[in-house]
């Protein structure tokens, strides 16, 4: 069965999930990656809100940071899935030991 992609519109003989060729479902899926830097700074930010305010909240996080509430669990689920943070949801988020 043949597919057009819904990004560039080249055909494609397979279906992916997103209907995106090879070259598109890549860079879609790097951008959904926060970078190092990104992290390192919800990190630090974590870290001002749990001196400050002594718990630490996605909401506290998104306003400090100007930026959403889905950016911010985007990357407090990668860095969760790095063992740098425990959350679960609608919960409070504690910083690990883990360096």
């Amino acid at each position: 069965m043949n597919h057009t992609c819904n990004k560039c519109g080249k055909n494609i003989t397979y279906g992916t999930k997103y209907h995106l060729c090879r070259e598109c479902y890549e860079k879609e899926k790097f951008k959904e990656i926060p970078s190092k830097e990104t992290l390192q700074e919800y990190l630090k930010t974590m870290y001002i809100l749990k001196k400050q305010n002594g718990n630490i909240r996605v909401t506290d996080i998104a306003n400090k940071m100007n930026c959403s509430k889905p950016s911010v669990n985007k990357a407090i689920n990668n860095l969760k899935a790095n063992s740098l943070v425990n959350y679960e949801t609608y919960g409070t988020i504690e910083l690990t030991d883990e360096r």
